[in-house]
Formats: structure tokens, C-alpha cells, sequence
């Protein structure tokens, strides 16, 4: 029975390569648990902390270092799957910053195919995160080709699919996805110029496209540099005298695919110029993410410096962002694979890209340089972010040895880079600090066990090759399923965000209204969106800067306040509450705003365990009129009229344009009715005289208003609202988001996907003319 088992798998090795993803995923495949950190949002924060959800002292929390995942992603793509079954298109999300862009932020990849699966509730987030590492084996095994040994070819896709970075972003849904398209481009590329398949052209614009909405700002642009150069290598080793033409022609394809992502990429430039990322300088602040040389170790030795699954992680640096972990064994077969004689070109090619990730990644004065440039993107975000190619390069260098290993020549080198790494991991223990030595040690013990045992395998089978691959792959298998299960959470569906008491009071309550929270321990940022409850608070890498600099004076901070990617709230400041819509503020009991709270016109209107809701009594509705409008002429004056202390947002409109104030008299209007969608609100009102109406939603310029279906002006008001001049009489007031960069992004796709589809044809038409 084993033996039919094993040549099944050996005439098809891309059905073992499924079985030991699926396997790697047993907790979700199997048992139908979720890869996602519910338990730390629910075992670690109020309202939830509260209850014991089944267990003796409450939920156990595995990995707190992941929040991100339930405070942006898994709820990010849940709203944009429920806008698009309303039968709109999630541009806008009205749930955090009292609005703000949504498909424009990038990183909520609203536009990604793949999200169709999160239409399946709760079990579909677990195909989706399932898949994305299913399908990055499977691309990375179509990129390395036929090997003459089939167990190579799944060892460089497990490599590739559960080192380094993909194991600790493994479930946030967008950066594995992402680089996933990076072997199936190359492959396209390949099949292009070696193999003259021209009907991979089109397929490489359609892998372009999936990268851009793939929501990975970084990984996009690596990959946008990486493609033209291997590109360029290929076309070298043929020899070809039109290289420059073919070159260009396939770049073409790669800036049709860009084309076709225009939806997604152009509102996100045209946003980013207006976000705050224009003044965050965080990642300075973080040395760029650059790894401090001594922690090259986790190369080879993932948890030397602790695990943060396991509470024992000592370092100074991110495990999430710069675990560079490839596999115990990767590291002396890539070694080994540069002492061998006469490496093709194409390995010297990924050996030279491997040590240049590697050069950047870690500190020294050349990554220094280069991240100190005014680089667009590169210097975006974490530089360690290219551990995921490093992954990559490192899959193809291991399959690249291991198909050329020579028992006799190479078996006594692999055997010395393999007692190198013990030795390495060894010394290392002399500059731990003394109180952390037995964590490293101790941690040490089962990379060290593998290295022996593959030492010792390497020695037994010398003389059957098929058997040491094998034993190889399972070692593979073993190491980077255990590094992958060790560090990611699964957890039973009941633990998705579950209700309780508090968010079931605040779900019953009628009208639009707005909340917000005063401790961070106290339903996480973001979260609230899986209630479909609005906020004035959020965290978002990309948001307005205009929005966050409003609030510093929300908190009774100074406007031009440095900003970050959280807002919160940390002081009450009733007349602009009221003026945003928010009706509760949730607190813990002998909360240090309880003081603030009672003086301002709140009251405690429910409590349950150990948090309280305090109403507003002087919230406004959603929309409102003003008594009065100022105009300032100056951004100067406007910061200092906005923040003097007399400044009433409830009574006045401070608006900094050319505009010329109608004469209002107060209480003569009424809004009548409002229904407030995704992408639209409608208003309807009443007044004897000209008003000046105040939306209490965040400014963007993507928003159009008309009154009785004639187009009007808005407004921005308070340095981050909206507010129109009506008329005297009824009137029905529309706004509808939909900005010029999503039109203009429309055009673009559709004007590339005819081309495309076009070329396509005419390539099929061809063909079918040589067979005739």
C-alpha cells in the first residue's frame, strides 16, 4: 500500500507538494480551525476579556505581535466583500476617521480577486490564507522547471512558501499573496524568450495586474525591479541581436499589466499626496528596519533570540518584520552550491542577488547610503521587507545544488558548512546576555539535532541519492512546518468576533451615530468595523493628514503636532465630539477621562462587567446647520482660530477658501431625513433662508455634492469636514463619492484589457493557421 502511495506521488509531485501545504494547514484543513489571531483580540481586550469563551481562566494568547491582522486586514476585507454584495464598490470606508478613502489605501486590496472566497463567512478567511500559501508553492514549482529529482523541485517550493517573512506574515492576507506572482512572472518570462511562446505575453500583463491589487506596496516594487532585470540576464544568454526590441516589447507587457491595475494604483498615488505619510517619518525613526549583523544567526536558527509565541523574545527587533529564517539546511547547500565547479550563469545570477538582499537587509554603511536616498518606495516602508525575496532566491540556489550534488566531490563540503552552522550557533551563546543564555540555548537544541541528523544521513546514503533527497524534503517539511505552526495561531470559529453585552447595547441603538473609546485596551482600532459600529478613531498607514491634524485639536493638542498612523482619543473635548456625531465614548471602570466625562454633559447609560458607556447629550446629528461661517485667509490664521478656546464647532463653520459668507440666522432650518451609504448620502431639508450645512464625514476631494440634482460646492470645514451653502426652501441633497482617479483608472483598464484581449486573439488566430 505504501509503495503505490509513493509512486503516485512520485508520477505527479505537485499532488505531494498540495498534500504537504494541506498537511503544513492541518489545524484549518482538518480540524476547521481559523488562521487568524482571534485569541489575542478576544483573551487580551475588553469588552471581550470579560467572559471565559469556554475556558477555565479565559482564552489563552498565542502571538499578540500579529493584532494587526483583526485590527485592519480581516475586517478591511470583510467590509469591502460586504459593499461589493450591496452592489457597490468599496471606495470608501465610513467606519474609522469619521470616513476616509478605502480602495485608495492600497494595502486593503479591495480590488484582489481572491477576496471572493471571504463571500464564505468566517471559513472562507481560512481558504483565503490557506490558498495564498498553496498557491505561492505552486508558483514558485512551475518557475523551477523540470529537475531531474522531483523531490528537489517541492523542497524549493516549501522553501519559498514558508521561510522567513511568509511564515510571520502568513496571515494578513496581502504580502504572500503579493509575492506569489513573482515566480509565475518570472516563469511567464522564461517560457517568452527561452521556450518563444508568445501567448505568455499576455499572461505576464495578467500577473502584473494581480500583483498590483494584491495590496503590497513594497513587495510591488521589488518585484517591478526585479522582473526588467532578470529580463535582461535571459535575453543576454541567448544571444540574441534584437535584444533591445525584445526587451522593450516584453517591457511593454509589464506596463500593460500596470495598466490594467490603474483602478487600483492611480487613487492610491493620488492619495498618498495627501496622507500622512507625507510627514511620517516612523521607519527613520526604526533605522529603516535594518538588521543588526549579529541576528544574521536567525538565517539559520529562527527562535536563537526567542519566539514571541512562546512570551520568550528578547531582542530589540521585530521577530514579525526580520525573521530571515530559510530552513536549518538552506544556508550550507547555499554555500556549498559556490564552492562547486563552474555554476551556471543563471545560478551566479541568484547567488549575486541573494548577497545583495542580504547587504541590504542588515545594517552597514551601504544599506545606510542607499536607504538615506530620496528613493520613491524603496525607503517606504521596512527595508527587512526583502526577506521575501531572499526566500525566493534561496528556494532556487538550494534546487539549483541539490540537482547538481555530487556525493563524492560535494558531500565532505556540505558536511563542513553543516558542522560551520553547529559551531556558529554554538559561539554564538558567548555574547547573549547571561540572563537570556538558556532561552538561546535551549532553542539551539533542535537546529543543531537536524544538522546532525542530515550530517549523519549524508554519510549513511551516499550512495542513494533518492533516498537522501527524500529524507531531505521530509526534514524540509518538518523544520518549516513547525517553524510556521509555532509562530501563527489557528482558533475556532466561535472565537471570531464574538458579541457580547456591550457591542449588542450599542448595535440597538437607533440613528447614525458615532463612538469612540479611551483606552487602547479597550476594543482595538478598527475592530468596531466588524460590527458595522463608526468611529472618529482608526489606524491606517494611509490616511488623511488633514483629518489627523484636526484631531490633535479634537484631543486639546497643538494642530502642527507631530502625526502618526493612530488616532485616538485622549481628552474630552465635549463641543467637537458633539460636532463629529459621537454619541458614546466607552471607558473602563476608573477611567482617568470619568473626571472629564460627567463636567462635559455625559452620562453612564450602561455598564456591563468592566466597561461603561457614557452618552453625549449635546451630540448633533450627522448633518447640521452653523450660525455662523468664518472665512481665513492664511493657514496660520486658520490653525490659531481653530484652536481658540472659545472655538465653537457646533455654532461655526472656520473654512479657509475664497468664499463669501451669506448672511444665517440660527434655527431657522431642519434636516428632515439622511441615509447614509457606503459610497452616497442622501439628505433631505427644510429652511426659510440661506444655510450653511455641516457634514460631520471627513473631507476628501473625491466627493461631488448637488442640490435638486444641480452640482454645488463643498466645503472644507474645520480643517477636515464638509459643509455646502442651501438655499432657502426643500431640498434633496445628494453626495456621492466617486473620485476622477477611480474613472480615470476605469478607462485605462478597459482601454489595456482590449489591447490585450485583442493581441491574444490575433496570437490564437496565428496558431491556428500553422496547424491548418
Amino acid at each position: 500500500m505504501f509503495g503505490k502511495i509513493v509512486k503516485f506521488f512520485l508520477k505527479k509531485p505537485w499532488l505531494l507538494l498540495i498534500f504537504i501545504v494541506t498537511a503544513i494547514y492541518y489545524k484549518f484543513t482538518i480540524f476547521g480551525e481559523i488562521p487568524i489571531p482571534a485569541d489575542t483580540l478576544i483573551g487580551a481586550y475588553y469588552p471581550w476579556l470579560d467572559y471565559k469563551w469556554g475556558y477555565a481562566v479565559g482564552v489563552p494568547v498565542k502571538n499578540p505581535l500579529i493584532s494587526d491582522v483583526f485590527s485592519q486586514f480581516y475586517p478591511w476585507k470583510q467590509l469591502a466583500v460586504n459593499i461589493f454584495r450591496s452592489g457597490s464598490i468599496p471606495l470608501w470606508n465610513k467606519y474609522s476617521f469619521a470616513g476616509t478613502p478605502f480602495l485608495a489605501t492600497f494595502h486593503s486590496s479591495v480590488l484582489f480577486p481572491a477576496n471572493l472566497v471571504l463571500l464564505i463567512p468566517k471559513i472562507g478567511w481560512g481558504l483565503f490564507i490557506f490558498l495564498s500559501s498553496l498557491i505561492a508553492s505552486l508558483s514558485m514549482y512551475l518557475f523551477l522547471g523540470k529537475t531531474k529529482y522531483k523531490a528537489n523541485r517541492i523542497i524549493g517550493s516549501l522553501i519559498f512558501a514558508f521561510a522567513g517573512l511568509m511564515t510571520t506574515w502568513g496571515e494578513y492576507g496581502t504580502a504572500v499573496w503579493a509575492i506569489s506572482f513573482l515566480p509565475l512572472s518570472l516563469y511567464c518570462v522564461d517560457q517568452i524568450i527561452i521556450n518563444k511562446k508568445r501567448f505568455y505575453q499576455p499572461i505576464l500583463s495578467i500577473c502584473i495586474f494581480f500583483l498590483c491589487l494584491a495590496g503590497h506596496v513594497q513587495i510591488l516594487t521589488y518585484t517591478l525591479i526585479i522582473i526588467p532585470i532578470y529580463i535582461f540576464f535571459r535575453l543576454k544568454q541567448t544571444n540574441s541581436k534584437k535584444i533591445f526590441k525584445q526587451f522593450m516589447l516584453l517591457i511593454t507587457f509589464i506596463i500593460l499589466g500596470i495598466a490594467l491595475g490603474s483602478p487600483q494604483l492611480l487613487p492610491s498615488f493620488v492619495f498618498e499626496k495627501e496622507s500622512i505619510r507625507q510627514s511620517e517619518y516612523g521607519i527613520v525613526n526604526y533605522n529603516y528596519g535594518l538588521t543588526p549583523w549579529y541576528e544574521s544567526i536567525r538565517l539559520f536558527a529562527a527562535d536563537y533570540f526567542g519566539n514571541p509565541a512562546t512570551g520568550n523574545h528578547f531582542s530589540n527587533n521585530s521577530y514579525h518584520e526580520q525573521s530571515s529564517y530559510l530552513g536549518v539546511l538552506s544556508l550550507p547547500l547555499i554555500f556549498a552550491l559556490i564552492f562547486k565547479k563552474k555554476p551556471s550563469k543563471q545560478t551566479w545570477f541568484f547567488i549575486l542577488a541573494f548577497f545583495t538582499c542580504l547587504i541590504l537587509i542588515y545594517d552597514n554603511p551601504i544599506s545606510h547610503f542607499i536607504l538615506s536616498q530620496p528613493l520613491p518606495l524603496l525607503n517606504y516602508s521596512s527595508i527587512s521587507r526583502l526577506i521575501f525575496i531572499t526566500t525566493f532566491l534561496a528556494g532556487s540556489l538550494v534546487v539549483s545544488y541539490l540537482e547538481n550534488y555530487d556525493f563524492q566531490k560535494d558531500g565532505k563540503i556540505l558536511q563542513f558548512f553543516c558542522f560551520l552552522e553547529i559551531i556558529a550557533t554554538l559561539i554564538g551563546l558567548l555574547f547573549i546576555n547571561k540572563q537570556f543564555v538558556h532561552i538561546s540555548l535551549k532553542n539551539s537544541i533542535p537546529y543543531i539535532g537536524i544538522l546532525i541528523v542530515f550530517i549523519i544521513i549524508n554519510y549513511l546514503f551516499r550512495k542513494n541519492k533518492k533516498v537522501f533527497l527524500f529524507i531531505t524534503l521530509l526534514i524540509f517539511s518538518l523544520d518549516l512546518g513547525r517553524y510556521f505552526l509555532k509562530y501563527n495561531p489557528f482558533v475556532d470559529q466561535k472565537l471570531i468576533f464574538p458579541n457580547t453585552p456591550i457591542i449588542d447595547y450599542l448595535q440597538k441603538q437607533p440613528g447614525l451615530f458615532r463612538i469612540a473609546r479611551e483606552d487602547t485596551c479597550l476594543l482595538p482600532t478598527n475592530t468596531w468595523i466588524a460590527y458595522g459600529l463608526e468611529s472618529i478613531e482608526g489606524y491606517d498607514p494611509l490616511f488623511s493628514e488633514s483629518y489627523a491634524r484636526f484631531f490633535h485639536v479634537v484631543n486639546n493638542k497643538d494642530y502642527a503636532n507631530g502625526i502618526s498612523r493612530y488616532v485616538k482619543l485622549d481628552n474630552i473635548n465635549a463641543n467637537f465630539l458633539g460636532a463629529l456625531n459621537v454619541k458614546y465614548i466607552l471607558t473602563l471602570r476608573a477611567s482617568k477621562l470619568i473626571d472629564q466625562l460627567l463636567p462635559a454633559g455625559f452620562k453612564l447609560v450602561y455598564e456591563a462587567g468592566t466597561v461603561q458607556i457614557y452618552e453625549n447629550s449635546q451630540v448633533l446629528n450627522r448633518a447640521y446647520f452653523v450660525n455662523e461661517v468664518k472665512v481665513s485667509q492664511d493657514s496660520g490664521d486658520f490653525i490659531k482660530t481653530l484652536q481658540t478656546k472659545n472655538f465653537d464647532p457646533t455654532k461655526i463653520a472656520l473654512i479657509e477658501d475664497n468664499f463669501v459668507s451669506p448672511e444665517l440666522n440660527p434655527n431657522h432650518g431642519q434636516i428632515i431625513r439622511i441615509i447614509h451609504l457606503d459610497n452616497y448620502i442622501s439628505i433631505d431639508t427644510s429652511s426659510s433662508q440661506t444655510e450653511f450645512m455641516v457634514l460631520a464625514d471627513s473631507y476628501d476631494a473625491g466627493w461631488e455634492a448637488s442640490i435638486d440634482g444641480n452640482k454645488t460646492k463643498i466645503y472644507r470645514v474645520n480643517g477636515s469636514l464638509r459643509g455646502i451653502v442651501l438655499p432657502p426652501g426643500n431640498h434633496h441633497i445628494i453626495f456621492q463619492y466617486l473620485p476622477r482617479s477611480f474613472q480615470t483608472g476605469i478607462y485605462i483598464f478597459i482601454s489595456s484589457a482590449l489591447i490585450l484581449v485583442t493581441y491574444s486573439l490575433l496570437i490564437i488566430k496565428k496558431k491556428s493557421l500553422r496547424e491548418i
